[in-house]
């Protein structure tokens, strides 16, 4: 046999995938470099009245000092406006007293505000419309500034990599450590795959794919694997179902849980296809499980019928 046939004889079982990341990627850099390469990038938006929240607060738990604090407090949330005034606590170095108790120096140090009726309206074309400091010089001010603007116009790592890991399940995708970094994909989704690395290099990190081949101890790993990442996910399942059967639940939730079996079973049947073995136990203990859930969907359903009719007769027994 030739060197091309015995190539052409190997069994591709999927690739192995790891990724580098640091800092923020510009928002439009992250959303054109998905469409380019096919990615649905289900993009998370912060909304800027929760990014101002955040900023307020992130800014001033920054400038904690042993004898010098900053705090902030809220002197107005109304329709109109939210305003934050941002005070000094300090107490000379090595006096008794601490910066949190009533002996402290307080100190104003700058007032900044949200217009939360401009927002409301959306009546403003750009994010920095909407805020408003007394001295945009101030250091504390500048950087609530600084992180208002990142959150809205950027993508934090966490929001990149929460958002492909989610990708990675929808492609039959389970990790290969505990921590997450490393994970492997069946071969199925070879051409997503190839999309995924580059959209990662278009943002500027570093991702790797390496194709892994059927050989004995490689399909073993992949089997144990994927019978515990499939097993896992049964057993989250089946928690919720438990919690449910003693909760008010509405039947659209109930519903969407439906929904997460026919992704569990694609799942399955994806690896009993590459790896060439039957996961019998596993399948029937989702398809005992989705239809628990099909009959406590049309229970509720029965239920809430049943609970909109009482209240007909009622208001017509009133009358």
């Amino acid at each position: 046999m030739t060197n091309v046939e015995k190539m052409n004889n190997i069994k591709v079982l999927g690739n192995i995938v790891c990724w580098s990341m640091h800092g923020s990627v510009e928002r439009v850099v992250a959303e054109e470099g998905a469409a380019a390469n096919g990615i649905e990038f289900d993009a998370p938006r912060v909304l800027e009245v929760n990014a101002w929240r955040r900023a307020v607060k992130e800014a001033v738990k920054g400038g904690a000092r042993d004898t010098k604090k900053f705090d902030v407090v809220k002197t107005r949330d109304d329709d109109d406006f939210i305003v934050h005034e941002i005070i000094e606590r300090s107490v000379e170095d090595g006096a008794s007293s601490s910066i949190d108790d009533k002996h402290a120096e307080v100190k104003h140090v700058v007032s900044v505000r949200f217009l939360k009726n401009t927002y409301l309206k959306r009546s403003f074309s750009n994010c920095e419309e909407l805020i408003e400091a007394e001295d945009w010089t101030n250091p504390i001010a500048a950087e609530i500034r600084k992180i208002y603007n990142d959150q809205l116009n950027t993508y934090s790592v966490c929001d990149i990599r929460g958002r492909f890991q989610l990708m990675f399940q929808k492609w039959a995708g389970v990790r290969l450590n505990d921590s997450g970094g490393t994970w492997f994909i069946p071969a199925a989704y070879v051409a997503e795959v190839r999309n995924w690395v580059q959209w990662m290099l278009a943002m500027g990190y570093g991702a790797f794919s390496a194709i892994q081949i059927d050989a004995e101890d490689t399909l073993a790993m992949i089997e144990s694997v994927g019978r515990d990442s499939i097993d896992a996910q049964l057993s989250d399942l089946l928690s919720e179902i438990e919690t449910f059967k003693n909760s008010n639940i509405r039947p659209s939730t109930l519903e969407n849980r439906v929904e997460s079996f026919d992704a569990l079973r694609g799942k399955i049947e994806c690896y009993e296809t590459m790896l060439g073995v039957a996961m019998t136990s596993l399948r029937t203990e989702a398809d005992a499980m989705e239809v628990t859930l099909i009959q406590m969907a049309y229970d509720a359903h029965a239920d809430r019928d049943m609970a909109r009719e009482a209240k007909k007769a009622e208001r017509k027994i009133k009358k």
